[in-house]
């Protein structure tokens, strides 16, 4: 059982993980409770594996945090709690759960193992497991797992660790699901997750883990293009290429996402006027909530310009509100929320791309992450996250320049080929313009509070964005 050793040691270490939300705690600062444990192996104290749920003290359980534990021993010969997250003892439990859609009873709930079709052939009893950490995933834990020593086990797996516990559905397992249904090709098949049901049925229960079919050789097309771009045996038109496949692949998602059956969650929906006034609203409220973040201060290198685009608040929450003031024809659908280079995979040898991670983004509600929208959100993703690319590879000394616009470009023309007569892409072309600078200019606001508070040297990226849009 989990004791304030426990707790204790975890304080310690939490606040520094990638995936922990609350930076605003002071260091030394962050006190924990116990909200749910689960007992996963049993053995001695020095083995025992356990799953806990843990939230800052005083807060509800909305903001728990998923955080295996796993006794270890330290140099000195004293025993510590670690995170077990890349343990191959937690891998092979979870997968066996979802193998035999069993279940683990703990304090106040229990855990659940659900598989899909897909995950019909996950086996229960593979040899032992070998796990990759994969990184670029600051607010989960991903894990490639196959096994160990060239093993006669089943095809690796992904396993997706979500660290914030929130109930509700969520769209990474309802997504993987009725896209899998409908024969999408272009995401690695979702095959199974595990959830925790409070006891008793005394709330929503809320996913924990997710496991999908694992790409070996593949990498982000965040990195593929970054890598390629500098070798000197690539050509523009190789990567211009890349750009167009993105586009037809991204098509291709917003129109499986649009309905291949009559799933209410996924019908396409005409969006009314208040539809397009409160997609209007949200894009001002989060504009301004911005505009108070940069008064707030910014590096003294960019204070002329970012007093400028404060100066032009007046100019933004115009171009903003136009959306709201003529009707959308092109209906709202679900979408990926979190789109960009890093979403993708490839493989380097076929070209071949995968879309993953359709958890939306972390940070908002998942009624939020499921909401209908506008295709162009993703769109816009992509776009921002090429301006990204060229930027990030013009800092570094000595790389041979990359221009964002032709990559763009063709990004665009490919996607508005293939969504050409679906509901989602707008006939009339002012309709395509307005959505796509609005969610552009709503993208780099957010890049603009992202970049003050996390990275402040990056804060010049979306600030020329803010200003180019502003020109037009």
């Amino acid at each position: 059982m989990a004791d304030t050793d426990t707790i204790a040691a975890i304080s310690r270490w939490l606040p520094a993980t990638r995936w922990f939300a609350d930076k605003n705690i002071a260091e030394g600062a962050c006190r924990l409770e116990l909200f749910e444990e689960v007992l996963l192996t049993e053995g001695t104290d020095a083995t025992d594996l356990r799953l806990l749920l843990v939230k800052l003290a005083g807060q509800s359980h909305r903001g728990c945090y998923v955080v295996p534990v796993q006794r270890r021993s330290e140099a000195d010969g004293s025993l510590s709690d670690g995170d077990a997250a890349t343990s191959p003892d937690f891998a092979s439990w979870l997968l066996t759960l979802i193998s035999w859609e069993a279940e683990r009873p703990g304090r106040n709930g229990r855990l659940v193992g659900r598989r899909t079709a897909a995950g019909a052939a996950l086996g229960a009893d593979d040899p032992p497991l070998k796990i990759l950490p994969l990184g670029g995933d600051a607010s989960n834990t991903s894990l490639l797992v196959a096994a160990a020593d060239n093993g006669e086990g089943g095809p690796p797996v992904l396993i997706k660790l979500i660290r914030r516990y929130r109930t509700g559905i969520q769209p990474e397992v309802e997504v993987g699901a009725f896209l899998a249904r409908g024969g999408f090709d272009g995401s690695p098949p979702l095959l199974g997750w595990v959830e925790y049901q409070p006891a008793g049925g005394a709330g929503e229960s809320g996913v924990v883990a997710t496991v999908h079919a694992g790409l070996v050789g593949t990498e982000s097309l965040w990195d593929y293009l970054c890598t390629r771009s500098q070798q000197v045996n690539c050509q523009l038109e190789e990567l211009v290429s890349v750009a167009a496949d993105l586009g037809r692949l991204t098509a291709s998602m917003h129109a499986a996402l649009a309905g291949q059956d009559h799933h209410a969650a996924f019908q396409p929906q005409q969006p009314t006027t208040a539809d397009t006034e409160r997609l209007a609203e949200a894009m001002v409220e989060h504009a301004d909530s911005v505009f108070t973040e940069l008064a707030d201060g910014c590096p003294a290198a960019l204070k002329q310009r970012v007093k400028a685009v404060l100066d032009a608040r007046p100019t933004i929450i115009a171009h903003l509100q136009q959306i709201g003031h003529q009707p959308l024809a092109a209906s709202f659908i679900r979408v990926h929320g979190d789109y960009h280079l890093g979403q993708v995979l490839i493989d380097p040898t076929t070209k071949k791309l995968w879309v993953i991670d359709f958890e939306g983004e972390p940070s908002r509600s998942l009624a939020e992450r499921r909401a209908k929208t506008s295709a162009l959100k993703d769109v816009t993703g992509v776009c921002r996250s090429f301006d990204y690319l060229a930027r990030h590879l013009g800092r570094q000394p000595g790389n041979r320049p990359l221009e964002a616009g032709p990559l763009t470009a063709a990004f665009l023309q490919a996607y508005k080929t293939t969504a050409a007569g679906h509901c989602f892409w707008p006939t009339d072309p002012s309709e395509a313009r307005r959505l796509l600078d609005a969610f552009t200019l709503d993208k780099a606001l957010y890049e603009l509070a992202y970049e003050l508070h996390h990275r402040p040297d990056w804060l010049e990226v979306p600030l020329a964005a803010v200003e180019r849009l502003l020109a037009n």
